[in-house]
């Protein structure tokens, strides 16, 4: 897909201040999670710009309770959090204590039907350095929660050509992008769908995907983008490159 092609499938629906309101509805008040870097941290902190109470958890062994003053630039970023924390030990304590929290919170750059998240770049000119600790935590959930913000519905595949993280098998496997949700596993299910993003819908029908029985996504609220883009607007200048842009204009 050409980028002219791919900027089609952004429209204020779909947008990167749309995509973390919508993904921010799976962090629900009173919850604990798990976030991983990237839009996961800005996940979380959206949905806690928006007064839900959330006990998130970092591979580095801490539990943040109260929201950080400063947005941390990854989840190692001890400076950011450490006067937040509620708990601290080992990565091996945290590792632990995945399965009881109420969902774990990935980066998923390219991902599969199956819930496998190939972090080394697949479809793009980007490579990473893997997936860091995502493997030993993503096995470990019971319900894994994927992050899809890219513009190229073509990450997307049927089956990744490497995998640095997997589920458990008997996890539920969501998939969370700027155009709708989808449940991964056995019989992949597109759940819901952004407005005018019927070309998404096709692209997962071609890999297989039952698209028949998705539902339209409500569009954000005022008080979700505002969120959102209060958080879009911190994250330039802690290093994301998601935030060079700010908020609406962002894709």
């Amino acid at each position: 897909m050409t980028t002219s092609a791919a900027a089609r499938l952004v429209s204020p629906a779909t947008d990167t201040a749309a995509f973390l309101a919508r993904a921010a509805r799976w962090v629900p008040d009173g919850a604990s999670v798990f976030a991983g870097f990237n839009w996961p941290i800005l996940t979380v902190r959206t949905a806690r710009r928006q007064g839900r109470r959330v006990v998130e958890f970092y591979e580095a062994g801490a539990a943040i309770t109260l929201t950080p003053q400063q947005m941390p630039s990854s989840s190692t970023d001890y400076d950011s959090y450490a006067d937040r924390m509620s708990w601290r030990g080992s990565t091996f304590d945290l590792l632990g204590m995945v399965p009881r929290l109420h969902a774990v919170l990935l980066d998923a750059a390219t991902v599969d039907l199956r819930g496998c998240v190939n972090s080394f770049g697949e479809g793009t000119t980007f490579r990473s350095a893997g997936g860091g600790g995502s493997a030993d935590v993503a096995v470990r959930a019971r319900r894994l929660v994927l992050l899809h913000g890219g513009t190229r519905p073509e990450r997307i595949v049927s089956r990744v050509s490497a995998v640095t993280a997997a589920p458990h098998p008997d996890a539920e496997v969501l998939l969370v992008t700027r155009w709708g949700t989808a449940r991964l596993g056995e019989e992949p299910t597109l759940l819901e769908l952004a407005a005018g993003a019927g070309e998404f819908a096709q692209h997962l029908h071609r890999l297989g995907v039952d698209t028949s029985g998705a539902v339209r996504s409500p569009m954000p609220s005022a008080d979700e983008l505002g969120a959102a883009d209060s958080v879009l607007a911190e994250a330039g200048p802690r290093g994301y490159r998601v935030g060079r842009d700010v908020g609406r204009k962002q894709v």
